[in-house]
């Protein structure tokens, strides 16, 4: 049943369809969700930006875990009929999809973040359409988008309502408890990762994805104890904010072409997690001249890349043995 359908797009693919379903799948990847959900974090609603991204990264989590646990190839490495198209996302293994869970996470919390009409029938579409893109690629089989979708869409609907009350300390004890477990689980199997005890396929996007985890739920944790932006600011402010930011996420990704691969081995904690999330919260030494930069310029526009807490207290680095 499962082969019927991947043949029934093969049969029927020509090359204005491959495009539209490249384009599309585009939308379930990393770099896309990213700049929407910095967009969101930085300059509309940074409580719900954070509702939006705890619900992606909850559910990519669980996901990247099944994943590791299933095992189960592609169906283009499987059947010779099919031939997978843009196979460069097609990491890891296949059962469930990690693009219909991203999709299904991220626009069904925003779609909940933000419900109005528009939002919530652009939403609707890209969590039917990526998912379908994926089967259309020949990348996963019906059965993984389905996994996927459940994933996804199961964790909004019971996770984002909490998300979303948090507030004061018990945020503050949940975002630093999450951070710290992530950063530790991060740890542990990049370690057994680059040690090579564990399947690489199977724990390479996993690593990847608690290392993403830790670093914004340990950068939130930082920037709301130390800075607490807030994006009742002017347009100006918001996009000199959006693209410092994005340009300090550039720089670290470029430092992996420079620097040996031993020595940036910190994974996506340093290269999207700490500049996406933490935001100059410095030494008290400093804090003067920086908090008058803020106040002058609008806070968060100078997104931090290493996070510090008072000069007599831990000085917070995000070091890690990993690699992507």
């Amino acid at each position: 049943m499962q082969a019927s359908i991947l043949l029934f797009f093969q049969e029927h693919a020509n090359p204005f369809l491959d495009r539209v379903f490249e384009l599309v799948t585009m939308f379930g990847e990393e770099g896309v969700i990213l700049l929407i959900a910095l967009a969101i974090y930085w300059c509309v609603d940074k409580r719900r930006g954070f509702s939006i991204a705890s619900c992606l990264l909850f559910s990519l989590s669980y996901s990247m875990v099944v994943k590791a646990i299933v095992r189960h190839p592609r169906p283009f490495q499987v059947l010779s009929s099919i031939q997978g198209k843009r196979v460069g996302t097609a990491t890891g293994y296949s059962f469930p999809s990690g693009h219909s869970t991203a999709a299904s996470a991220f626009y069904g919390a925003t779609a909940c973040a933000f419900p109005r009409p528009a939002s919530i029938i652009l939403s609707l579409l890209l969590v039917i359409l990526v998912p379908l893109s994926r089967v259309y690629l020949g990348v996963h089989w019906p059965i993984d988008v389905i996994g996927g979708l459940i994933i996804g869409l199961g964790t909004v609907l019971f996770c984002y309502r909490i998300f979303s009350v948090l507030e004061g300390k018990p945020l503050e004890h949940f975002t630093l408890a999450i951070g710290l477990g992530t950063l530790a689980i991060g740890l542990v199997s990049g370690t057994l990762l680059q040690a090579n005890v564990v399947d690489p396929v199977a724990f390479g996007d996993l690593v990847s994805t608690f290392n993403l985890f830790s670093g914004f739920y340990l950068g939130f944790y930082l920037e709301s104890r130390h800075v607490d932006y807030t994006c009742d600011c002017g347009t100006t402010t918001k996009l000199l904010r959006y693209l410092g930011g994005i340009a300090g996420i550039l720089s670290i990704m470029a430092l992996k072409k420079l620097l040996p691969a031993e020595f940036y081995a910190l994974g996506k904690i340093v290269r999207v997690g700490i500049p996406a999330s933490i935001q100059m919260a410095i030494t008290s030494f400093s804090n003067i001249f920086v908090q008058g930069y803020i106040n002058h310029f609008g806070a968060d526009c100078m997104s931090g890349w290493t996070a510090y807490t008072k000069i007599d207290q831990l000085v917070i680095l995000p070091v890690q043995s990993l690699s992507l």
